[in-house]
């Protein structure tokens, strides 16, 4: 008897390999694989600028990465005594325009960086809804949690959706053309938005982003939302919040992630790294006992001979 309906992500043809540098991009499912890749040591590049939904939201940020437009104090907006910069997320904001634009600014290099040396990229929509300052019709990453009555909220079409994720598609070409796109939808459901609206706002983009990657052969889909709405679908699998995947959803996900993208010849290294990964982590009830010295020796050891066969490796 099944008690899970089955999924099989298509196998990706530039499976991430020994030597792929990875930048993840987008919503909090882009977080949650960039954190799980840099775990096993591959270069990775995450959300510089923060957790971001919104297709136009990452179009303005890949842009502004790629023309290396600096931010500057007409980019800030000022409320009270507090300057924010609405375009990314809402850690970006201070009382101090120099100090924040001095982090924005090295945030920036540092996306470009990304983005030049990504042998993979992972992008992840969260919602096809965004919010424009009323003041000036600027399209905003993030409300940065002012009122709300300085912000249109707007729902994208599926035609608008696909153009800005074409556009973005348009501007990685131009300084790194051979790097593999890999779309996702979050597996987060917005339900601040509605029930109906979430629905909604995510079949759009799994319509707009499916047109995409039908015309882009540089281009794959990941299933994240699908693996979590149809494979999982039970509340057992969410945080307290209903909303959010918990650890084990995630470890299914992940899992799934694994056997599409990366070559299966690396299983051997991510489970020793796994091992040593979880024996440094360990917290000894009697740090200075003969029994933690004989484990720390042990561990130092493992790490030299792993070393030796992947010397580029650091723990």
């Amino acid at each position: 008897m099944r008690f899970f309906t089955p999924l099989t992500p298509i196998e990706f043809n530039h499976k991430i390999d020994f030597n792929a540098r990875i930048c993840a991009l987008g919503s909090c499912f882009a977080q949650t694989i960039g954190d799980r890749l840099n775990y096993y040591k591959w270069a990775t590049t995450i959300n510089p600028f923060g957790v971001i939904f919104h297709p136009l939201a990452i179009e303005a940020m890949v842009e502004r990465a790629v023309h290396h437009r600096v931010f500057t104090q007409d980019d800030l907006y000022r409320f009270g005594d507090t300057y924010h910069a609405l375009e990314v997320h809402s850690t970006f904001m201070g009382d101090s325009p120099e100090t924040l634009l001095t982090d924005l600014n090295g945030q920036l290099d540092l996306l470009r960086t990304g983005l030049l040396e990504a042998s993979h990229l992972l992008i992840t929509y969260g919602t096809a809804y965004g919010y424009r300052l009323k003041s000036t019709d600027q399209v905003v990453g993030n409300c940065h949690k002012l009122p709300q009555t300085l912000f249109d909220k707007y729902l994208l079409s599926p035609e608008e959706l696909q153009s800005s994720m074409e556009q973005t598609l348009v501007l990685l070409n131009q300084i790194n053309p051979h790097a593999q796109v890999i779309f996702t939808v979050s597996p987060v459901r917005h339900l601040k938005d509605g029930v109906v609206e979430n629905g909604r706002s995510k079949a759009q983009l799994i319509s707009s982003v499916h047109q995409v990657v039908a015309k882009d052969s540089n281009t794959v889909y990941f299933p994240a939302y699908e693996l979590m709405m149809d494979v999982l679908r039970d509340y057992r699998f969410y945080e307290k919040d209903m909303i959010h995947p918990n650890d084990q959803a995630k470890d299914v996900i992940w899992e799934h992630f694994c056997k599409a993208a990366i070559d299966d010849a690396l299983t051997p290294m991510m489970k020793a790294i796994d091992g040593i990964q979880k024996a440094m982590a360990h917290r000894p009830q009697h740090i200075n006992s003969a029994e933690h010295q004989a484990f720390l020796a042990q561990l130092a050891q493992r790490i030299q001979d792993f070393q030796k066969r992947y010397p580029h490796i650091q723990f």
